[in-house]
């Protein structure tokens, strides 16, 4: 689910950036907001499942809602972005604080460096009331629930049919 609320061409803007793993379900989401005063107004929302990154648990889904937040913010022709996560490898990758030991945090490094768009990323602690990350959060874990939810149905129409053809196969016979 993407949602563009308002124009974003030549705005600094603030996102905020979260990811859930559950089950095997890998989600991100972020916010992009402009800052009026000590209001943000929300810009762009977006939650969905990871397609980029995938493989470390909620390492991934932090990674792609960092990278996708970023890209977003290019694409909408921001003037720069500053990102708040609750995930210090955001960060931390980038900076060669902590080595990148695999081929997914290597694409993010890569990724990242290739936009275009001046950002910072920082640390926000999780669960600790920062309203922006408090909602990214809910999106992401939102998704994630459903995701799961309507996985486990469509296993169990499938499991259901196959049970139906084994029936009618024993009928027939």
């Amino acid at each position: 689910m993407t949602k563009l609320l308002r124009p974003a061409e030549g705005e600094q803007l603030v996102a905020y950036t979260d990811g859930s793993f559950k089950d095997g379900i890998y989600v991100y989401a972020f916010t992009l907001n402009v800052q009026e005063g000590s209001s943000l107004i929300p810009v762009f929302i977006s939650v969905g499942e990871c397609t980029i990154f995938s493989g470390h648990n909620n390492v991934s889904c932090e990674l792609e809602a960092c990278y996708r937040a970023v890209q977003t913010a290019q694409k909408l022709g921001a003037k720069c972005v500053s990102v708040y996560t609750d995930f210090h490898g955001c960060f931390k990758f980038l900076t060669h604080e902590w080595g990148v030991r695999n081929k997914q945090f290597l694409m993010y490094v890569n990724l990242m460096s290739g936009l275009s768009i001046p950002f910072t990323i920082q640390y926000v602690p999780a669960h600790r009331g920062f309203k922006g990350n408090n909602e990214v959060d809910r999106l992401a874990k939102r998704e994630a629930n459903r995701l799961l939810e309507e996985s486990s149905k469509n296993v169990s129409s499938k499991s259901a049919r196959a049970f139906a053809e084994k029936i009618i196969d024993a009928l027939t016979v």
